[in-house]
This record gives C-alpha cells, structure tokens and sequence, in this order.
C-alpha cells in the first residue's frame, strides 16, 4: 500500500482535527519539554513519581501503538503515537479531549496511523491519576510486573508484604477496584496471548511461562478474558499455527 508523505497528511489531520475542536501536536519522543507547556498541563502531576512516572510511559511509547492517557479527575484525555523512525522518532499528540469526544479522536488517530503505517495500530491505554496509589499496592503490583510467571497468591504476596492477607485483600480492591486474584489472573492472560502471538511455541509451554501448570486451566481462563481459546486466537492474530 502506497501511503501519503507524512507531511501532506499531517496538514489534513490537524486541520480536520481542529475544526472538532480536538488540539494536535508534535513533539520529540527524547524529550519531555511538552510537559510544561500549557496546553498539556493536565497530565502535570502533583509530585515527582507521577510525573516520572508519565515519562516512563511517553519514553517507551512503542511503534505501531496508539498510547491513550487518560485523567479521570478532570476528564482529560489524550491519544499519543509515534511516527516512524524518519520522523526521527516524533510523538504526535491529540488532545487534550473529553471522555465524550474519545470516539471522534481515537478514529482521526486510527485513520491517520493506517496512512502512515498502512495497516492498523493497536491501542494501549494508560489511567494516569493525580491520586497516588497506595505504596503498598504499587508495591504489590511491581513485583507482580517483574515476574509473572510466580505464584502470586494472596497468601504468598501478603506474606512477601509482611501485612495480613486480609488487609491486603481489602486494600488491594480498594485501590484498583478487582481482587488481587482477578488482577493476576488477567495479567498472566495478557502476558499469555502476547506468546500466542509472537512465538511458535506450544500452549502447555507458554502456560507454564505464565505460570499456570494446568493446561485446561489456562484455557478456561484464557476464554474468560479473551472470548476465544488459545488455538482460536493464534489462528487469528498468532506468529504460527501450531497446535499442541
């Protein structure tokens, strides 16, 4: 697919942007200037680890994804996606928008990412909340990060946090709105069908990757949180098509 130059397409962008009334903006991935601009003030955090946080976030902002950040507090949002590497690795920023306005915005991005890339761009979103979470539970949710192939149990976490499963589980629900076992379950889904996708390697491997030493067990889940079965799914977007 022969696709626009960037440059007569970012002009029909913007344009069509502003006239919903939705801002567009350019900035250097390296850098992080844009934060004191006052345009993008609402995604300005109150103390140093938000803020450290949100750069984290814009620096790893990965090609062919569209990155949505949203501030629930003042229902801000915005859509960042970085251009390709001859663009020498430029953000371009959509918003700020309200939540009402996220389906107009979302499809200009998505129109303007199959032009440039020709072919679509997968949305990854991120909540970014002026309310810092629980220490705790940031801490909780780190080590689970790290490694997610352990046993994440409530008792094994609780026990590792050096607190009483019960005030853990209650803290936990209170912070993010899910019990730590949905949480886990549903991070090792995600890590599971990001194998499914990109590798060759069989379904009773990439369970037990996520930790999951029943087979039948990941598949029930997996079909709990993403609607198909593992074979199902890496027939549809999988690297391969082996079956175990």
């Amino acid at each position: 697919m022969n696709c626009l130059s960037y440059e007569k397409e970012y002009i029909f962008f913007k344009n069509l942007a502003e006239r919903y009334q939705i801002p567009v903006h350019e900035m250097k991935q390296s850098s992080v200037e844009f934060i004191s601009r006052q345009e993008l003030s609402f995604l300005i955090a109150e103390n140093a680890e938000e803020n450290e946080k949100l750069f984290r976030i814009m620096e790893q902002c990965p090609e062919k994804k569209m990155v949505y950040m949203q501030n629930q507090e003042e229902d801000s949002n915005g859509l960042f996606f970085l251009l390709p590497e001859k663009r020498e690795k430029t953000l371009l920023f959509l918003g700020p928008f309200s939540t009402n306005d996220f389906t107009k915005a979302y499809g200009l991005m998505a129109e303007l990412s199959e032009t440039i890339w020709g072919e679509s761009c997968e949305l990854k979103k991120y909540n970014f909340s002026m309310k810092r979470m629980h220490p705790l539970i940031e801490n909780v949710i780190d080590s689970i990060e790290k490694d997610i192939k352990k046993d994440h149990s409530l008792r094994n976490v609780a026990k590792a946090m050096n607190v009483s499963p019960g005030h853990l589980s209650k803290l936990f629900r209170q912070e993010t709105g899910i019990t730590l076992t949905e949480y886990v379950n549903k991070k090792k889904i995600a890590y599971g069908a990001f194998l499914l996708k990109t590798t060759n390697d069989k379904v009773t491997s990439i369970a037990a990757m996520c930790g999951i030493k029943d087979n039948n067990y990941f598949s029930r889940l997996f079909k709990k949180y993403i609607g198909m079965s593992p074979a199902e799914y890496r027939e549809t977007n999988g690297a391969g098509k082996q079956k175990d």
